[in-house]
């Protein structure tokens, strides 16, 4: 039985047609629904992904961005969490890491860690967690220092937001952030 081709304008087709003998096509996602999911992060930014592909290995991941550079395909690539400034959207292809991306090394005394890209910051905070160790605050995390540290009253002097920087004109939410 026969699996009937996406509607794909060239070159994505072409690529579609041969990432398939790359990766399997359980890890190659084509339909409105998926990709609009998949594509999604957590940002304000929209664009749909045309294919959205799970790799497993360095092996398949140098085999895709071969041919999607023979064929001029743009790829962008998500890893464990989701951008807030748009950066892991595309309308071309989504490249997403598979389980075999989450492995992590410690020190023995953890004075430092190895990671995976497919490793979030709060992941890699509960393998320090036994060291009394902890990488930076995870974005999630600034709602709550914010509401705390301006009830404190106190003086802030350096504030680093690891969420990344665009060249966007200065704007503020409703709460004054």
């Amino acid at each position: 039985e026969s699996v009937p081709m996406p509607k794909l304008p060239e070159p994505w087709l072409s690529f579609y047609r041969r990432l398939l003998k790359i990766v399997p096509k359980e890890r190659v996602a084509t339909a409105a629904l998926t990709t609009f999911a998949k594509g999604t992060d957590a940002g304000f930014y929209r664009l749909i992904p045309k294919i959205v592909v799970t790799v497993k290995d360095e092996a398949e991941l140098a085999r895709l961005v071969t041919l999607a550079a023979s064929l001029k395909v743009p790829v962008t690539f998500r890893a464990a969490g989701t951008s807030l400034s748009g950066q892991s959207i595309t309308d071309s292809v989504l490249v997403t890491l598979g389980p075999t991306w989450r492995r992590a090394d410690v020190a023995p005394d953890g004075s430092w860690i190895r990671l995976d890209p497919g490793l979030t910051g709060s992941q890699a905070n509960r393998y320090l967690a036994p060291y009394g160790r902890k990488i930076g605050p995870d974005p999630a995390s600034i709602d709550a220092f914010a509401d705390v540290f301006l009830s404190s009253k106190r003086k802030l002097d350096i504030l680093i937001n690891n969420a990344a920087i665009m060249a966007s004109p200065l704007m503020r939410d409703a709460r004054g952030y």
